[in-house]
């Protein structure tokens, strides 16, 4: 059976790359054939094609209204667009394509319980034609663990990767950096963002006083991650960031970095809360409540070989590739997804 993953050049970047590398490896070990495509041209009656958005599978089906279709759900974008834009008409829009292939799509992939769970009380989404994989874009880099010790004895860098958008919270995230910085000696905040100058520009308005802003590629984030001690993944309670599992958690936790998280991501409490290295604060608090939970926590002697082998119960679970590419080859070949 011929498979067609759909995904614009402008939609990829590494972390959507290894989640439909997942899909596509899955599919390919249950005996069908799969190719990535980024374009309608080349689409045949006969192929069952999978797409990254519910708005390119609403007008896949107006342009290929007879092939078979499938999606990945990578976030709820009626809330994404409402809270970038303030638009509620754009909201409106989105919310329909989400309905709309929620009804029409034979298989969903969704990133989380909590994603699940939203569409059921959204839309009365009752099928169970859906697949549960979080997003990761690494596997657990065992190799760097023994190195960490040396690596952070002299300096305790805190580290925040990603973009700076308003949803992402890196306003809160440098107040609370900012608190930690007043609190502790011989401190630094690593951000590694694309948007460098914009980064340079908040972390002057936010007072900090020692920090190193710069981008990095994917391959080069290892190296740069080596010195980190703890990486912020703060984040407010509302339905976007309840449904989200962000890839910053699996690239943290793959190079030894300790996540300071806010305990809003209803997937990474549900798999990691029993960690002993994970530090789940809670977003009610203020920025210097948190700063002194994160203070107390940094008194604790911390041993490497111990965050290893705690990582990589969470590697072996939840964050596992073979996993799923077996399990998504299964339920190709015995449940017949694609009939």
């Amino acid at each position: 059976m011929p498979y067609k993953i759909l995904v614009s050049k402008g939609a990829r970047n590494d972390a959507t790359s290894y989640y439909i590398d997942i899909i596509r490896d899955g599919i390919r070990e249950s005996g069908n054939e799969c190719d990535i495509i980024d374009s309608y041209r080349g689409i045949k009656k006969k192929d069952i094609v999978i797409t990254v958005s519910a708005r390119v599978f609403f007008y896949l089906c107006l342009v290929k209204p007879f092939t078979r279709k499938m999606n990945w759900f990578q976030g709820i974008m009626p809330e994404e667009i409402l809270l970038l834009t303030g638009s509620k008409r754009k909201a409106r829009i989105r919310a329909f394509y989400e309905w709309f292939t929620l009804r029409i799509s034979l298989f969903n992939f969704f990133v989380s319980r909590k994603m699940a769970e939203h569409y059921k009380e959204k839309y009365n989404y009752t099928k169970g034609n859906y697949f549960l994989m979080p997003c990761f874009n690494k596997e657990l880099n065992t190799a760097v663990f023994p190195e960490k010790e040396a690596a952070v004895k002299d300096q305790t860098v805190f580290l925040y990767a990603g973009g700076l958008s308003k949803w992402q919270c890196i306003d809160e995230t440098l107040e609370i950096y900012k608190a930690i910085e007043d609190r502790l000696k011989n401190t630094q905040l690593l951000l590694l963002t694309p948007e460098v100058e914009k980064g340079k520009q908040m972390v002057a308005q936010a007072g900090i006083r020692n920090s190193i802003v710069k981008y990095v590629t994917l391959k080069e984030i290892d190296k740069e991650m080596l010195r980190a001690k703890y990486g912020f993944l703060i984040r407010k309670d509302d339905p976007i960031n309840n449904v989200a599992t962000p890839t910053k958690m699996n690239t943290y936790m793959a190079n030894g970095v300790i996540p300071i998280i806010s305990d809003v991501v209803y997937d990474f409490k549900e798999n990691m809360l029993q960690s002993d290295h994970i530090l789940f604060v809670r977003g009610e608090k203020s920025a210097a409540e948190t700063a002194e939970e994160i203070v107390s926590f940094d008194c604790k002697s911390i041993n490497y070989t111990e965050i290893r082998d705690d990582f990589a119960r969470v590697f072996n679970k939840y964050y596992n590739r073979d996993h799923y590419v077996r399990t998504i080859s299964g339920l190709i070949k015995e449940k017949n997804v694609h009939r």
